[in-house]
Parts: structure tokens; sequence; C-alpha cells
């Protein structure tokens, strides 16, 4: 953080700052992805690890909620950025953006959906969140959009898998009960 902090306003580390923050953000996507793909391959494994059978019904709540690794990862590099580049003050806005599609989706969500719509409510916050913060970085830091493209073949194959994990053990969960 010192030498992106010290690059981010050096005009003549322009170029070693973009690479930096370029390859922070396909290295965090990368880490994060990976975290999530194997919490939601395993959710049923990680649940009765953690808290025991009986909170195996917490499944499908731990799969969608292993979504919100990336993005959190990616949300606490973009405020480094951000501050690196002197502009920390712009991460209120997609803080209470944030906060506030949370409060708005759970009042909505919460009694049709329970849990579920919690955590549906979380992931689309905090990736509403990630948007706004990546959003300034592309204005302020000369982040460039095919960055963005990069990262969505991973999201893709992740999310696939995911929903395929997601599947083979709502299936296996529901085998158990009959």
């Amino acid at each position: 953080f010192p030498l992106v902090s010290r690059w981010g306003t050096d005009a003549a580390e322009t170029d070693r700052f973009r690479q930096v923050q370029e390859m922070g953000l396909r290295l965090m996507n990368t880490m994060g992805l990976s975290l999530a793909l194997i919490s939601a391959l395993i959710p049923s494994w990680i649940i009765v690890v953690l808290g025991g059978s009986a909170f195996i019904h917490s499944v499908r709540v731990l799969c969608i909620l292993c979504w919100c690794i990336p993005i959190l990862f990616l949300n606490y590099l973009g405020a480094n950025l951000l501050t690196a580049v002197k502009r920390q003050h712009l991460l209120i806005y997609g803080a209470a953006t944030s906060l506030l599609l949370n409060i708005i989706l759970d009042l909505i969500w919460v009694p049709r959906y329970g849990t579920d719509g919690a955590a549906y409510a979380t992931v689309i916050s905090y990736a509403l969140q990630l948007i706004i913060v990546l959003s300034f970085l592309v204005r302020f830091s000369g982040l460039q959009l095919r960055t963005f493209r990069s990262l969505l073949v991973p999201w893709f194959i992740s999310l696939s898998a995911s929903a395929l994990g997601w599947w083979l053990n709502t299936s296996m969960y529901q085998h158990e009960l009959i």
C-alpha cells in the first residue's frame, strides 16, 4: 500500500500504478473466486465442520453468500486504490448506496424469502458498491475497461461450476431427506 499510494499520486509513475492496479484486481479476483468456488462446491462439509449437523439447512445460504467473498476482496482493493489516488472521500457514496439498497431489499425479500432473501440482498448490495467503486477507479485512476473483460471469464466459469455444485448438493440433500 505505501508504494501504491506513492505511485497513485506521482505522474511519472502512472504506468506502474496502472500495472499494479490491474495485477491487483486480477489477483484478488482469482483468490476470491477460488475461495467462493470451493465454498460453493463443498458447502455441506463446511457447515458441518464449522457449525455441526444442526445447521445443515444453511447450505443454500452459504452457497449464496460465498459470492460475497470475491466481491469484498475487490471492494477492499478498490478502497485502497481510491485512497492511493487521494479519492477516499468517494467511498461513502458506494457504502451509503449499498446500505440503502440492502435495507430496501431486506424489507421486501426477507418476509417473502427468509434467509435466502437476506443473502441475495447482501450479495446484490455489495455488488452495487463494487460497481460504484470500480466506476470511480475508471474515472480517477486510469483503470481501463479492458481489465473488466478479463475478469468476466473467471466469473462465468466460477458461477457455472457453483451452480452445478449447488444443484448437486441440493439434490443429494433432498435425496437424504427422502
